[in-house]
């Protein structure tokens, strides 16, 4: 089940641009530099068709991410909640 998630981040000032790709490439589902996979779509959909939790674990896991939350949140094509 594709979703629509809407996070807000609060990051340090000083390294927001390389958050902000790291943010991109954890939760990606393609598989990164090292082999590993970001949040995968079949991790995703399994817990957070439920709960928004295990995305912002991984998003708030991020150097530099000082706090995230979710702003909206939903399946994708369907209007967020």
């Amino acid at each position: 089940m594709p979703l629509d998630l809407d996070l807000s981040c609060n990051c340090s000032r000083l390294v927001r641009r390389q958050v902000n790709d790291a943010l991109l490439d954890v939760l990606s589902n393609r598989t990164r530099a090292d082999g590993t996979r970001g949040c995968s779509t079949l991790t995703v959909s399994r817990s957070a068709g439920r709960s928004t939790e295990p995305v912002l674990a991984s998003a708030q896991a991020v150097a530099g991410v000082l706090s995230v939350r979710a702003t909206g949140f939903g399946r994708w094509g369907e209007p967020t909640r």
